[in-house]
């Protein structure tokens, strides 16, 4: 069997690196069958992560698993009080046109594949010790009606976000500051695209935080939590 690219590996302490900043001799490890793999960048081919000759993974599934670290990871350092944050964001309901910043509401952990009723959700936000909110990561299919519905009548607020921007904004960030922070291999926050959500039904408990659109005339940087970011298209 020929080895098998993957884009994305972990470091001994579950960060995901990507090839691009991997350093050479680095123990890193496939994050779907947690098996070493080896760090190919060179001139020519795509810098990218392959495992050893008849190792049996398929490699399926790797990007997925990374934008769900990824997501928990930043959230955690949140709660931990540690450099990073999330911001999260939809378009805005009242102007149509800017984009709406929102609050999730209060929690103290964070977990990945939690059970919320019948379902199993990918990343959760908890408040002592039970879901409080979640983030679905959308790789190929869609969250389907039925678990939507579930989460209205668990009064479950959730967003959707796709896998790619997830990864996108990891390095969008990263790029952002590896100029003035040598070998920084996590981002200082990760901004979360909302492309479906039922926030609707918790207006009370996730107030509108800031429109770039309708407040644009605020000038007052308490109101204004994150800059509005132009690259992600709706």
């Amino acid at each position: 069997m020929t080895s098998l690219q993957i884009p994305y590996a972990y470091t001994p302490n579950k960060t995901p690196v990507s090839p691009i900043i991997a350093e050479k001799g680095q123990e890193l490890s496939c994050p779907i069958c947690d098996s070493i793999v080896v760090l190919r960048r060179g001139d020519i081919r795509r810098a990218h992560f392959a495992h050893t000759p008849d190792t049996g993974c398929s490699g399926e599934g790797v990007s997925h698993k990374i934008a769900k670290q990824m997501i928990s990871m930043m959230y955690l350092r949140s709660v931990r009080k540690v450099v990073g944050s999330v911001t999260t964001f939809r378009k805005c309901p009242n102007c149509s046109k800017g984009v709406h910043f929102f609050q999730t509401p209060q929690y103290d952990d964070v977990a990945c594949e939690v059970e919320v009723g019948k379902y199993r959700v990918d990343v959760v936000l908890l408040r002592d010790g039970e879901p409080v909110s979640g983030i679905e990561v959308r790789d190929t299919h869609p969250v389907d009606d039925e678990k939507w519905n579930a989460f209205e009548e668990l009064q479950f607020p959730c967003i959707e976000v796709k896998c790619k921007d997830v990864i996108y904004m990891w390095e969008y960030d990263l790029e952002s500051w590896r100029n003035p922070i040598p070998n920084l291999s996590i981002p200082m926050r990760l901004d979360l695209k909302a492309i479906k959500h039922n926030l609707h039904l918790f207006y009370e408990d996730l107030r509108r935080v800031y429109c770039n659109e309708c407040d644009k005339d605020i000038d007052n940087e308490d109101d204004m939590l994150t800059a509005f970011i132009p690259h992600l298209q709706f």
